[in-house]
């Protein structure tokens, strides 16, 4: 009984993704891609070691801007997709974004910290952890 219900739902999980397939369209044919040309991107796996001070290249069309202005409007720059930096190399330039927004996270962070360190007393800071760690604990009778 389980396995023709779970028969069952097998196809009508496949009907319905082919269905979906059918009626949308793909993200490579909605961004002007040909499914060949996706075939012969190449993903390195990054001969030079990705670091914050390695930045990527600017994309030669838009200079780095993201946008490219043909006469009296802007569009996303149609080599970089509005990056800014070339895509020769797309894993390593996802890498380097990614540790980008890691630096900016733990900046963030230890700035908080500090802000929080310089505007109050020890004590105070003291009373705000233990109030925290009570809050986090207490059991909702409600529940």
């Amino acid at each position: 009984m389980t396995t023709e219900l779970s028969e069952q739902k097998r196809i009508q999980l496949e009907e319905r993704m082919s269905r979906r397939d059918h009626e949308n369209e793909s993200v490579l044919v909605s961004m002007g891609l040909s499914t060949e040309q996706s075939a012969t991107l190449e993903l390195s796996d990054s001969a030079t070691e990705v670091t914050l001070d390695n930045k990527p290249q600017i994309c030669r069309t838009c200079l780095g801007r993201g946008v490219y202005k043909p006469m009296f409007f802007e569009m996303d720059c149609p080599d970089c997709y509005g990056t800014g930096y070339r895509l020769d190399d797309p894993v390593s330039l996802i890498k380097w974004q990614k540790m980008c927004m890691d630096w900016s996270r733990k900046r963030i962070l230890k700035l908080q910290n500090d802000l929080r360190i310089a505007t109050t007393t020890e004590e105070e800071r003291m009373a705000e952890d233990i109030e925290n760690m009570y809050r986090h604990s207490k059991i909702n009778k409600h529940d």
